[in-house]
């Protein structure tokens, strides 16, 4: 199942279910369709209140406004490979497997497909921490150019 959060015609922030490149609506956001008994799962075979096109839909972050935002450094060979580049070794400690290390983000930072990124005030380079996120499994289809990434800081 894939979900989304799209800015409905009139201006309100909604959610649904992508099916056959159709968003189907499910009349509210998807925080509360993830606290509602039985999840998106029961949510996913409700009768959808609209249905949009998803290629002319404007579509928002999937969870617009989070309550919290965790960054987990949650991958091993991530883990692994810091460990190789800063001491030789990329041995993953056992306590990592306990205690996974992580950091709370600004829930308020959160941005859309197609929202703009501002470069921070008084700032002459982007940020290399300035993170993208991805689906698991999506087909890429916007690579990022060299050319780019060179006008990040080091």
């Amino acid at each position: 199942m894939r979900w989304v959060s799209y800015r409905s015609a009139e201006g309100s922030t909604r959610c649904g279910v992508v099916h056959n490149n159709k968003i189907h609506a499910l009349g509210t956001g998807l925080l509360a369709l993830l606290r509602a008994e039985g999840g998106l799962e029961a949510a996913a075979t409700g009768e959808p209140t609209e249905t949009v096109e998803l290629a002319t839909a404007d579509l928002l972050a999937p969870m617009p406004v989070p309550p919290a935002v965790r960054d987990f450094a949650a991958f091993e060979r991530h883990v692994s490979n810091a460990g190789k580049a800063a001491v030789g070794d990329g041995a993953v400690s056992p306590v990592w497997y306990e205690h996974p290390l992580f950091h709370f983000s600004n829930p308020a930072a959160i941005k859309g497909p197609h929202d703009e990124i501002p470069i921070a005030p008084g700032a002459q380079l982007w940020d290399y921490e300035v993170e993208v996120d991805h689906r698991a499994g999506a087909v890429l289809t916007h690579r990022i150019e060299p050319k780019t990434i060179s006008h990040c800081t080091a």
